[in-house]
Protein backbone atom coordinates (compact mmCIF):
# COMPACT_ATOMS: atom_id res chain seq x y z
CA UNK A 1 0.00 0.00 0.00
CA UNK A 2 1.22 3.19 -0.98
CA UNK A 3 2.13 6.48 1.29
CA UNK A 4 -0.84 8.56 -0.13
CA UNK A 5 -3.45 5.37 1.06
CA UNK A 6 -1.27 4.98 4.72
CA UNK A 7 -1.96 8.92 4.69
CA UNK A 8 -5.44 8.73 4.73
CA UNK A 9 -5.99 6.12 7.44
CA UNK A 10 -3.56 8.22 9.59
CA UNK A 11 -4.24 11.76 9.09
CA UNK A 12 -6.68 12.25 12.06
CA UNK A 13 -4.12 11.81 14.56
CA UNK A 14 -1.34 13.05 12.20
CA UNK A 15 -3.02 16.64 12.92
CA UNK A 16 -1.36 16.33 16.02
CA UNK A 17 2.00 16.39 15.25
CA UNK A 18 1.82 19.94 13.81
CA UNK A 19 3.94 22.34 16.67
CA UNK A 20 0.88 24.48 16.34
CA UNK A 21 -1.68 22.10 17.24
CA UNK A 22 -3.31 24.03 19.93
CA UNK A 23 -4.12 27.23 17.54
CA UNK A 24 -7.57 26.94 17.02
CA UNK A 25 -7.86 29.83 14.26
CA UNK A 26 -6.20 26.64 12.10
CA UNK A 27 -8.86 24.26 11.16
CA UNK A 28 -7.33 20.18 11.63
CA UNK A 29 -6.58 19.87 7.90
CA UNK A 30 -4.99 23.19 7.19
CA UNK A 31 -2.64 22.05 10.10
CA UNK A 32 -2.32 18.90 8.30
CA UNK A 33 -1.05 20.73 4.83
CA UNK A 34 0.55 23.54 6.70
CA UNK A 35 2.84 22.09 9.29
CA UNK A 36 2.80 18.30 8.66
CA UNK A 37 2.42 16.97 5.22
CA UNK A 38 5.71 18.90 4.48
CA UNK A 39 7.48 16.73 6.94
CA UNK A 40 6.45 13.83 5.34
CA UNK A 41 7.05 14.51 2.00
CA UNK A 42 10.59 15.16 3.22
CA UNK A 43 11.17 11.40 3.79
CA UNK A 44 12.78 9.55 1.88
CA UNK A 45 14.30 12.33 -0.03
CA UNK A 46 17.82 12.25 1.11
CA UNK A 47 20.21 10.04 3.25
CA UNK A 48 19.14 11.76 6.74
CA UNK A 49 15.02 12.08 6.06
CA UNK A 50 14.52 8.16 5.50
CA UNK A 51 11.39 5.69 4.92
CA UNK A 52 11.90 2.23 6.20
CA UNK A 53 9.11 -0.18 5.07
CA UNK A 54 7.97 -3.58 7.63
CA UNK A 55 5.34 -5.64 5.75
CA UNK A 56 3.30 -7.84 8.68
CA UNK A 57 0.75 -10.30 8.22
CA UNK A 58 0.20 -8.61 4.47
CA UNK A 59 0.39 -5.16 6.14
CA UNK A 60 2.71 -2.26 5.19
CA UNK A 61 4.13 -0.69 7.95
CA UNK A 62 6.23 2.55 7.29
CA UNK A 63 8.78 4.46 9.55
CA UNK A 64 9.75 7.93 9.07
CA UNK A 65 13.03 8.46 10.42
CA UNK A 66 15.56 10.66 10.32
CA UNK A 67 19.70 9.90 10.75
CA UNK A 68 21.02 12.71 13.16
CA UNK A 69 24.89 13.43 11.68
CA UNK A 70 26.10 15.67 15.07
CA UNK A 71 24.27 13.29 17.74
CA UNK A 72 25.78 10.65 16.44
CA UNK A 73 29.71 12.22 16.09
CA UNK A 74 29.27 13.28 19.70
CA UNK A 75 27.75 10.37 21.01
CA UNK A 76 29.67 7.63 18.67
CA UNK A 77 27.11 5.88 18.25
CA UNK A 78 24.55 5.67 14.77
CA UNK A 79 21.79 8.37 16.65
CA UNK A 80 18.10 8.16 14.70
CA UNK A 81 14.90 10.31 15.54
CA UNK A 82 11.44 8.36 14.59
CA UNK A 83 8.72 10.86 13.33
CA UNK A 84 6.01 8.85 13.33
CA UNK A 85 4.67 5.65 11.67
CA UNK A 86 2.45 4.74 8.82
CA UNK A 87 0.04 2.21 8.54
CA UNK A 88 -4.10 1.42 7.44
CA UNK A 89 -5.79 -0.21 10.20
CA UNK A 90 -4.76 -0.84 13.91
CA UNK A 91 -3.57 -4.06 14.42
CA UNK A 92 -1.82 -3.97 17.62
CA UNK A 93 0.08 -7.56 17.10
CA UNK A 94 1.60 -6.93 13.37
CA UNK A 95 2.55 -3.16 14.58
CA UNK A 96 4.52 -4.38 17.01
CA UNK A 97 6.35 -7.04 15.33
CA UNK A 98 6.74 -4.46 12.65
CA UNK A 99 8.38 -1.87 15.49
CA UNK A 100 10.63 -4.84 16.25
CA UNK A 101 11.62 -5.58 12.48
CA UNK A 102 12.40 -1.78 12.28
CA UNK A 103 14.42 -2.17 15.60
CA UNK A 104 16.57 -4.83 13.55
CA UNK A 105 16.92 -2.73 10.52
CA UNK A 106 18.85 0.29 12.88
CA UNK A 107 20.97 -2.47 14.50
CA UNK A 108 22.44 -2.44 10.87
CA UNK A 109 24.55 0.33 11.69
CA UNK A 110 26.29 -1.16 14.89
CA UNK A 111 25.80 0.17 18.36
CA UNK A 112 22.43 3.11 17.74
CA UNK A 113 20.24 4.96 19.68
CA UNK A 114 16.85 6.16 18.47
CA UNK A 115 14.32 8.24 19.98
CA UNK A 116 10.69 9.76 19.51
CA UNK A 117 7.86 12.57 20.40
CA UNK A 118 4.70 11.31 20.13
CA UNK A 119 2.12 13.29 20.53
CA UNK A 120 -0.27 11.97 23.31
CA UNK A 121 -3.56 11.78 21.07
CA UNK A 122 -1.56 8.85 18.93
CA UNK A 123 -2.21 6.59 21.94
CA UNK A 124 -2.46 3.66 19.87
CA UNK A 125 1.31 3.79 18.60
CA UNK A 126 1.89 4.76 22.02
CA UNK A 127 0.88 1.26 23.20
CA UNK A 128 2.33 -0.86 20.81
CA UNK A 129 5.78 1.02 21.05
CA UNK A 130 5.16 0.10 24.68
CA UNK A 131 4.66 -3.48 23.87
CA UNK A 132 7.40 -3.47 21.56
CA UNK A 133 9.55 -2.58 24.70
CA UNK A 134 10.19 0.61 23.54
CA UNK A 135 10.58 2.85 26.59
CA UNK A 136 8.85 6.32 28.01
CA UNK A 137 11.61 8.67 29.44
CA UNK A 138 9.85 12.00 29.10
CA UNK A 139 6.49 13.26 29.25
CA UNK A 140 6.50 17.15 27.92
CA UNK A 141 3.65 20.08 27.97
CA UNK A 142 4.16 22.28 25.69
CA UNK A 143 2.50 25.73 26.78
CA UNK A 144 1.90 28.71 25.15
CA UNK A 145 0.57 31.87 25.23
CA UNK A 146 -0.98 34.56 23.08
CA UNK A 147 0.28 38.25 22.57
CA UNK A 148 -3.18 40.08 22.84
CA UNK A 149 -2.25 42.71 25.02
CA UNK A 150 1.25 43.94 26.08
CA UNK A 151 3.04 42.74 29.37
CA UNK A 152 1.99 44.48 32.62
CA UNK A 153 5.03 43.67 34.44
CA UNK A 154 7.88 45.06 35.93
CA UNK A 155 10.88 45.64 32.88
CA UNK A 156 13.77 43.49 33.84
CA UNK A 157 17.19 44.50 32.61
CA UNK A 158 18.38 41.79 30.06
CA UNK A 159 20.97 41.66 27.29
CA UNK A 160 21.95 39.23 24.53
CA UNK A 161 24.63 36.46 25.61
CA UNK A 162 28.06 36.61 23.80
CA UNK A 163 31.05 34.27 23.38
CA UNK A 164 32.12 36.01 26.87
CA UNK A 165 29.22 34.29 28.24
CA UNK A 166 29.55 31.12 27.05
CA UNK A 167 31.62 29.21 29.71
CA UNK A 168 29.18 30.60 32.33
CA UNK A 169 26.18 29.32 30.75
CA UNK A 170 27.84 26.17 29.90
CA UNK A 171 28.29 25.42 33.78
CA UNK A 172 25.10 26.62 34.28
CA UNK A 173 23.28 24.25 32.23
CA UNK A 174 25.50 21.54 33.19
CA UNK A 175 25.10 21.97 37.02
CA UNK A 176 21.72 22.82 37.17
CA UNK A 177 20.69 19.21 36.66
CA UNK A 178 17.17 18.49 35.62
CA UNK A 179 16.98 14.64 36.36
CA UNK A 180 13.73 14.47 34.04
CA UNK A 181 14.81 15.69 30.41
CA UNK A 182 15.52 13.56 27.89
CA UNK A 183 19.17 12.44 28.54
CA UNK A 184 18.95 12.42 32.22
CA UNK A 185 16.10 10.51 32.40
CA UNK A 186 17.10 8.19 29.90
CA UNK A 187 19.02 5.41 31.49
CA UNK A 188 21.56 4.96 27.86
CA UNK A 189 23.43 8.17 29.27
CA UNK A 190 25.36 8.60 32.15
CA UNK A 191 24.57 11.77 34.26
CA UNK A 192 28.28 12.98 33.52
CA UNK A 193 27.20 12.51 29.64
CA UNK A 194 24.05 14.11 29.97
CA UNK A 195 25.52 17.54 31.78
CA UNK A 196 27.95 17.45 29.29
CA UNK A 197 25.08 17.66 26.03
CA UNK A 198 23.46 20.51 27.87
CA UNK A 199 26.67 22.46 28.35
CA UNK A 200 27.34 21.90 24.54
CA UNK A 201 23.73 22.81 23.91
CA UNK A 202 24.09 25.96 25.91
CA UNK A 203 27.44 26.98 24.11
CA UNK A 204 25.69 26.24 20.61
CA UNK A 205 22.59 28.18 21.38
CA UNK A 206 25.23 31.19 21.88
CA UNK A 207 27.23 30.67 18.52
CA UNK A 208 23.92 30.50 16.44
CA UNK A 209 22.00 27.36 16.57
CA UNK A 210 19.45 29.62 18.74
CA UNK A 211 18.15 32.83 17.40
CA UNK A 212 18.26 34.67 20.75
CA UNK A 213 19.83 34.26 24.30
CA UNK A 214 18.93 36.29 27.14
CA UNK A 215 20.59 36.91 30.32
CA UNK A 216 20.23 39.16 33.34
CA UNK A 217 22.34 42.79 33.05
CA UNK A 218 22.22 44.14 36.66
CA UNK A 219 25.86 45.49 37.75
CA UNK A 220 26.98 42.88 40.61
CA UNK A 221 25.00 40.24 40.12
CA UNK A 222 26.71 37.26 38.27
CA UNK A 223 25.37 35.54 35.18
CA UNK A 224 24.26 32.12 36.17
CA UNK A 225 20.58 32.30 34.68
CA UNK A 226 19.50 32.22 30.47
CA UNK A 227 16.63 31.64 27.89
CA UNK A 228 17.62 30.37 24.67
CA UNK A 229 14.38 31.00 21.73
CA UNK A 230 13.91 30.94 18.34
CA UNK A 231 11.74 33.22 16.77
CA UNK A 232 10.11 31.88 13.31
CA UNK A 233 7.94 34.13 11.60
CA UNK A 234 5.85 34.44 8.28
CA UNK A 235 4.88 30.12 9.32
CA UNK A 236 2.43 30.55 6.56
CA UNK A 237 1.02 33.50 4.31
CA UNK A 238 -2.78 32.01 4.82
CA UNK A 239 -2.33 32.72 8.32
CA UNK A 240 -0.25 35.44 9.49
CA UNK A 241 1.47 35.42 12.88
CA UNK A 242 4.66 34.46 14.49
CA UNK A 243 6.03 31.93 16.68
CA UNK A 244 8.32 32.01 19.78
CA UNK A 245 9.58 28.87 21.15
CA UNK A 246 11.74 28.54 23.58
CA UNK A 247 14.37 26.21 23.53
CA UNK A 248 16.59 26.08 26.89
CA UNK A 249 16.73 27.84 29.95
CA UNK A 250 18.39 27.16 33.21
CA UNK A 251 18.83 29.52 36.39
CA UNK A 252 21.38 28.77 39.35
CA UNK A 253 20.43 29.94 43.36
CA UNK A 254 22.90 32.55 42.24
CA UNK A 255 19.70 33.96 39.99
CA UNK A 256 16.67 32.34 41.93
CA UNK A 257 13.87 34.43 40.85
CA UNK A 258 15.12 34.81 37.05
CA UNK A 259 13.42 32.22 34.98
CA UNK A 260 10.13 34.42 35.54
CA UNK A 261 11.79 37.75 34.74
CA UNK A 262 13.78 36.00 31.69
CA UNK A 263 10.53 34.74 30.11
CA UNK A 264 9.03 38.14 31.20
CA UNK A 265 11.23 39.66 29.02
CA UNK A 266 11.10 37.31 26.24
CA UNK A 267 7.69 37.84 25.88
CA UNK A 268 8.12 42.06 25.70
CA UNK A 269 10.36 41.53 23.03
CA UNK A 270 7.93 40.71 21.00
CA UNK A 271 6.07 44.05 21.60
CA UNK A 272 4.29 45.53 19.16
CA UNK A 273 3.53 42.31 17.34
CA UNK A 274 -0.17 41.69 17.58
CA UNK A 275 -0.22 37.66 16.41
CA UNK A 276 2.52 36.40 18.02
CA UNK A 277 2.43 33.16 20.12
CA UNK A 278 5.12 32.19 22.57
CA UNK A 279 5.55 28.32 22.93
CA UNK A 280 7.47 26.61 26.47
CA UNK A 281 7.89 22.81 26.30
CA UNK A 282 9.30 21.23 29.65
CA UNK A 283 8.49 18.13 30.93
CA UNK A 284 5.17 17.08 33.29
CA UNK A 285 7.74 16.95 36.04
CA UNK A 286 8.72 20.73 35.80
CA UNK A 287 6.50 22.63 38.41
CA UNK A 288 8.78 25.67 39.04
CA UNK A 289 9.17 25.87 35.44
CA UNK A 290 4.95 25.34 34.91
CA UNK A 291 4.12 27.88 37.66
CA UNK A 292 6.52 30.33 36.12
CA UNK A 293 4.52 30.18 32.68
CA UNK A 294 0.93 30.33 34.42
CA UNK A 295 2.10 32.99 36.42
CA UNK A 296 2.71 34.96 33.05
CA UNK A 297 -0.61 33.87 31.57
CA UNK A 298 0.11 30.74 29.37
CA UNK A 299 -2.07 27.83 29.26
CA UNK A 300 -1.83 24.16 28.41
CA UNK A 301 -1.88 23.63 24.53
CA UNK A 302 -0.40 20.14 24.14
CA UNK A 303 1.35 17.04 25.68
CA UNK A 304 3.48 14.77 24.55
CA UNK A 305 5.76 11.40 25.46
CA UNK A 306 9.48 10.83 24.88
CA UNK A 307 10.69 7.65 23.76
CA UNK A 308 13.85 5.91 23.05
CA UNK A 309 15.45 2.35 22.65
CA UNK A 310 19.24 1.80 21.17
CA UNK A 311 21.57 -1.03 21.63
Amino acid sequence: MGVEELLESREEKLVYYSPYSFVREIKPPDQFDLFVRPKIDAFGTTDSQRQFTATVAGMDFVFLYEYLPWDSQYFAKACFKLFTVLFSQQHASALVQAIQVFRSELQKSGSFYCFSEIPSEDIFLIQCLNEAGVRLVETRLHYFRRKTADVDVVRYAVREATAADIPALSSVAASNRNSYDRLHADHTFSDMEADRYLATYAEAAVNGFCDHVFVPDVPGLPVASFIAFDHDTEISPRHLFEAIRIKLSAAAPENKGWLFKLLSEVICYAEGQKECFFIYPTQATNRAALRVCEKLGFSYGAASHIFAFGS
